[in-house]
């Protein structure tokens, strides 16, 4: 649906509808297109995410805004008298002990400062393990006789790249576990009573308060009001839970992308480790002998060990000299990249 077609009520005056029971939740919302021929029905949700301030990263932080002054709505209900009166009758007849309309916001701003702060590093993270993967392809091309005794800058990226990955993971596993505390709290939430209130219409309050109330006590869509009330807890709390599944598969990408990282890093260890042989030329550019454990390339291009054949004197052999030394180089690297 194309947005800059429709015509959509402005956020301050849907919320309004929604806190004194005008309009229902459940119910489509019905939109029209700027020259107001053509109409169509979408979802209170759908609607909310056609502000161009919500997006479905940032869903869930809304929400919870919108709960929060629904929350302030509900208190301020609870202060009636003539609502006391059948919050406490109805609490009698579910024999309910605690006060079920005391409510709690079930998160603070704390808590989506450091997800929106945790979203962030994550997309850092990942770039920066791309960045220092492809930094160590760039070794292939050095010579691997440039030995590692001052330790190279792709090798101090990756190393970097590990300890930001390690550092986020116990940052988010514990963002995990937080989450995870939230659902639970929103589904402990006993919603019996607000279901009850749902179902008692603005006469009934008159009737049980015995006309004692002015009629301006009491709203007129109160029974909207509470059941609105548990359609935003649900979608919070539905929005909560998504929030935590795709928390997990944040957490395994960046396991995936340490693996990676870790992988390149033993490689590059590896191949460093690599005893090069000492070379010595003689003034007419003579070969000198193989130091023991050595390494050259045999006849089929292969990377054999002098080791194993120190007993053999085979001068057609191709010893390691600064002519084949990068391909001894590019051999070894190859065969772990």
């Amino acid at each position: 649906m194309n947005n800059n077609k429709w015509s959509y009520i402005d956020f301050e005056v849907l919320i309004n509808s929604i806190f004194d029971g005008s309009r229902s939740i459940q119910e489509p919302i019905t939109i029209y297109d700027t020259s107001h021929i053509e109409s169509n029905n979408i979802s209170f949700l759908s609607h909310l995410l056609s502000y161009e301030n919500i997006t479905i990263d940032n869903l869930l932080d809304n929400l919870f805004k919108i709960y929060c002054m629904f929350l302030k709505e509900i208190n301020r209900l609870n202060k009636n008298e003539g609502i006391i009166n059948m919050v406490h009758l109805l609490e009698s007849e579910w024999y309910l002990t605690e006060d079920q309309m005391n409510l709690k916001e079930p998160f603070n701003k704390a808590y989506f400062k450091l997800k929106n702060h945790l979203m962030e590093k994550h997309k850092e993270v990942c770039t920066l393990c791309h960045k220092s993967i492809e930094e160590s392809e760039k070794r292939k091309v050095y010579p691997i006789e440039n030995n590692l005794q001052d330790e190279e800058p792709s090798l101090r990226l990756l190393r970097n790249s590990q300890n930001q990955c390690k550092e986020l993971l116990v940052n988010m596993n514990q963002h995990l576990e937080e989450t995870e505390e939230k659902i639970k709290l929103l589904n402990d939430l006993n919603l019996t009573l607000f279901i009850d209130l749902a179902m008692k219409h603005r006469p009934l309050y008159f009737q049980l308060n015995e006309n004692n109330i002015s009629n301006e006590d009491i709203p007129y869509n109160i029974h909207r009001i509470y059941s609105n009330f548990i359609y935003i807890h649900n979608l919070l709390y539905k929005q909560t839970i998504q929030y935590y599944h795709y928390l997990k598969g944040m957490i395994k990408t960046l396991n995936e992308e340490l693996k990676n990282v870790n992988i390149r890093c033993s490689n590059i260890q590896l191949i460093a480790s690599y005893p090069i042989e000492e070379r010595e030329e003689g003034e007419e550019g003579e070969v000198g002998d193989r130091d023991e454990g050595g390494y050259y390339i045999d006849e089929s291009g292969n990377i054999s060990s002098s080791s194993s054949s120190s007993s053999e004197e085979d001068e057609g052999e191709d010893h390691v000299t600064s002519i084949n030394s990068n391909k001894i180089s590019n051999k070894l690297i190859s065969s772990f990249f």
